[in-house]
């Protein structure tokens, strides 16, 4: 099967590599990773070690000053209108390099900001996490960044904004290791009005760590910017001034729930599903083939259920790319209105997988190549019931 990657929360090495370098070595197909630190389609992150993270005053928290750097700069609409951002002169969005035989990752999904100054770079990665703020959204802040930093220290502020729609907690990492690839100044996740969360991911080269404070170059006309922590404060400081200047935009998340339209492969194919309320769907187009993408409702930091819908004509069992060989066991289900049999194998002590391929119902050579992904048995169950009431129109 032509990969496309399903999951979202992105471990913090994986997402860097990705966002920094165009490198062989660091930028990845976009593809169904088999290899750890990466996650099989449809899966959530693995649990981690959690970091120690400062507690959140109940106050928004002071804002960020906007230095006149960004002031008179045009807002920048980040992940298809969900927010946008003021960028400093010079700033471009430029999607990660990717295999030619890979789906790029959707503009919904994920957007990548890159600033160069001579050989200094900055990155900034906002992406949709699907997961809702729920009734504790710092709670949620704490477990999803204790992934981004197992076995170190980091604090969390809330950072009040320049859209009072918005609420946010800045994340600073409590070290820095100055010859990584990618190097994490700033973690921002933003409650949008919608009640669903995006993080901003900020990020450096080691070039821009080779001073003291960091992003001499890079940061060279932002002017006085207010102290940050850190052991690259000026670096950390120029991200937080950019983060000030995040406000929501138009579109908003459809978590309705009941039947809804999803596109198959071509302009002529779709299919109807039933899914609950929150839950959100996304599509994923390939080179030749198409991917739709189910998430059920979860909260940020909890374990996340999704299934994938493959439309194409070169599918494979994930479990057969696994590193470690499994046997999957036989679950009688149904799809397109037939019976047939899920293969269900465990991905972790965590995480459980189950997977089908059938004939597309409408159209001769293509297949349907169905993929889902939850902590426990109890928790796939919904899945598999999402996966029964797909039918063609």
């Amino acid at each position: 099967m032509r990969r496309a990657r399903l999951s979202r929360l992105p471990s913090a090495l994986a997402l860097a590599c990705g966002a920094l370098l165009a490198c062989a070595a660091c930028s990845g197909s976009g593809g169904a990773p088999v290899k750890a630190p990466a996650r099989a389609q449809g899966e959530a992150p693995a649990p981690q070690r959690e970091a120690p993270i400062a507690p959140t005053q109940a106050s928004p928290g002071p804002a960020a000053p906007s230095p006149d750097f960004l002031g008179k700069r045009p807002a920048t609409s980040l992940l298809s209108g969900r927010l946008a951002v003021r960028l400093p002169e010079g700033a471009r969005i430029e999607a990660r390099a990717r295999s030619i035989m890979a789906a790029a990752e959707p503009d919904e999904e994920e957007t990548r900001v890159v600033l160069d100054a001579g050989d200094e770079r900055f990155v900034m990665m906002a992406s949709e996490l699907f997961a809702l703020g729920g009734k504790d959204p710092e709670g949620g802040v704490r477990a999803a960044m204790a992934a981004d930093f197992p076995g170190g220290s980091a604090t969390a502020e809330p950072l009040r904004l320049s859209d009072e729609q918005l609420r946010a907690w800045a994340v600073f990492p409590g070290s820095t290791n100055r010859g990584s690839v990618a190097i994490p100044v700033l973690g921002l996740y933003v409650l949008h009005p919608d009640g669903f969360v995006q993080r901003l991911a900020f990020y450096v080269n080691p070039p821009a760590a080779k001073d003291a404070a960091g992003c001499s170059a890079l940061a060279a006309g932002a002017g006085d910017l207010p102290e940050a922590p850190g052991e690259l404060p000026r670096c950390t400081a120029f991200a937080r001034a950019i983060a000030a200047t995040v406000s929501a935009g138009p579109r908003r998340i459809d978590a309705g729930g009941g039947e809804r339209a999803i596109k198959g492969q071509g302009s002529e194919d779709s299919f109807l599903v039933k899914v609950p309320a929150g839950a959100s769907t996304a599509l994923q187009r390939g080179p030749d083939f198409t991917v739709h993408r189910v998430r059920l409702p979860a909260e940020l930091g909890a374990p996340q259920s999704a299934i994938g819908i493959y439309v194409g004509d070169h599918p494979s069992f994930q479990y057969n790319q696994n590193e470690a060989k499994v046997t999957p066991t036989l679950r009688p289900g149904k799809v397109f209105g037939k019976a047939m049999s899920w293969q269900v194998w465990p991905m972790s002590p965590t995480r459980v997988m189950a997977e089908a391929i059938v004939p597309h119902p409408k159209i001769k050579g293509l297949m349907v190549h169905l993929f889902a992904g939850a902590a426990d048995d109890k928790a796939l169950a919904p899945l598999l019931d999402v996966a029964a009431s797909l039918r063609a129109p």
